[in-house]
C-alpha cells in the first residue's frame, strides 16, 4: 500500500522488493493523500521468511524549483510449514509363525532352522520412502520394496539356526514421508521384540524313561520266553506221559499174547496126552510089548513139547524184560 502523504502530488511512484519480488502498481502518479495497492506473488519456503518493500516517488517541481525524492520502506515476514502430516510406520515380528513378544517363546530344537517374518505397514497418510528392516542380533532382512504407500504392508524376512536356551532378539522398521527441497521429509520408525527357547534334542528324562520302557519290554520278553520254555516242558512230559502209556498198553497186550499162547501150548500138550493115551490103549490091546516100546517114544515126544513149551515160556520172559528195559529208556 503506498500513500501520498506529502501536500505535493508524488510521481514517479514504484515500489521493488528486496527478495527480488517483482511489484505491479496501478499507477506512477499519487495526489495528495491519495494511496494505491502495489502487488506481488512467489511460493512460501520452509521456515521464515523476511523482505523488505521499498516505495519510491519524486515531488512536482519546476525548472527553477525541481521536485524532491521521497521513499519509504516496509519489512514484512512469515514462517514457511510443511503440509500438515502424520507420517507413522508399524512393524510386526514373529519367530516361526509365532508373535513371541515375550520370553520364552515357542520350543525349537538346538541346530534346527529358524524363521523370522517382518510385517511392515504404512499407518500414515503419506506415503513412505527408504523403508528397510533391521534386526539387532545381525539377522540379514530382505524386503520386497523400499516404498510404501498409505496403509500398505509387506512381509520382510530373515533366518538362522536355533542356539541353546532363551533367545531374544529386536526387529526395526523405518522409513521416511515423502518431502521436499524446501520442505523435508520426516523420517519414522518401529521396533518389536521376539523370543524362543532353543531345547536339545531330548532330555534326560526321556532318555531315562524310554530306558526303563526298554528293560520293561526285554523283562516281558524274557517272561514269555519263560513261559514258552514251560509249556514246551508241560508238553514234552505230557507226551512222555503218553507214550509211557502207550507202551504200558503195548506191554500189556504182549503179555496177554503170551498167555494165550501158553494156555494154546498147553490146550496142545493135553490134546496130545490124550490122543498119546488113546494109542497107549490101542497099541497095548493089539501089539503088547511092541507097544511099550512106542509108549516109551511117545513118552519122549512129550518130554520134547515140553521143552519147547518151556522155551517159549522164557521166549515171552525176555521180550517182557526188553520192553521193560525200553520203557526204562523213554521214561530216561
Amino acid at each position: 500500500m503506498v500513500t501520498n502523504t506529502g501536500d505535493v502530488v508524488l510521481e514517479d511512484i514504484a515500489v521493488s522488493d528486496d527478495q527480488g519480488v517483482a511489484v505491479s502498481c496501478p499507477a506512477t502518479s499519487l495526489a495528495a493523500g491519495a494511496s494505491m495497492t502495489c502487488t506481488g506473488s512467489g511460493t512460501a519456503s520452509a521456515g521464515q521468511y523476511q523482505n523488505l518493500g521499498t516505495a519510491t516517488g519524486t515531488s512536482v517541481g519546476t525548472d527553477s524549483c525541481p521536485g524532491i525524492e521521497v521513499s519509504d520502506d516496509d519489512y514484512s515476514h512469515y514462517w514457511g510449514s510443511c503440509a500438515e502430516t502424520d507420517p507413522s510406520i508399524k512393524i510386526e515380528k514373529a519367530t516361526n509363525g509365532h508373535d513371541a513378544d515375550s520370553a520364552p517363546g515357542p520350543e525349537i530344537l538346538i541346530d534346527d532352522p529358524v524363521h523370522w517374518t517382518y510385517v511392515v505397514t504404512n499407518t500414515g497418510d503419506v506415503t513412505l520412502d527408504d523403508v528397510s528392516v533391521s534386526d539387532d542380533q545381525g539377522v540379514v532382512v530382505s524386503c520386497p520394496a523400499n516404498s510404501l504407500a498409505v496403509g500398505a504392508s509387506m512381509t520382510c524376512t530373515g533366518s538362522g539356526t536355533a542356539t541353546a536356551g532363551q533367545y531374544q532378539n529386536l526387529g526395526t522398521a523405518t522409513g521416511t514421508s515423502v518431502g521436499t527441497d524446501s520442505c523435508p521429509g520426516i523420517e519414522v520408525s518401529d521396533d518389536d521384540y521376539s523370543h524362543y527357547w532353543g531345547e536339545p534334542d531330548g532330555d534326560g528324562s526321556d532318555s531315562d524313561s524310554e530306558g526303563e520302557d526298554s528293560d520293561s519290554e526285554d523283562d516281558d520278553s524274557e517272561d514269555d520266553d519263560s513261559e514258552d520254555e514251560d509249556s514246551e516242558d508241560d508238553d514234552s512230559e505230557d507226551d512222555d506221559s503218553e507214550d509211557d502209556d502207550s507202551e504200558d498198553d503195548d506191554s500189556e497186550d504182549d503179555d496177554s499174547e503170551d498167555d494165550d499162547s501158553e494156555d494154546e501150548d498147553s490146550e496142545d500138550d493135553d490134546s496130545e496126552d490124550e490122543d498119546s493115551e488113546d494109542d497107549d490103549s490101542e497099541d497095548d490091546d493089539s501089539e503088547g510089548d511092541g507097544g511099550g516100546s512106542d509108549s516109551d517114544s511117545e513118552d519122549e515126544d512129550d518130554d520134547s513139547e515140553g521143552e519147547d513149551s518151556d522155551s517159549e515160556d522164557s521166549d515171552s520172559e525176555d521180550s517182557d524184560s526188553e520192553d521193560s528195559d525200553s520203557e526204562d529208556s523213554d521214561s530216561d
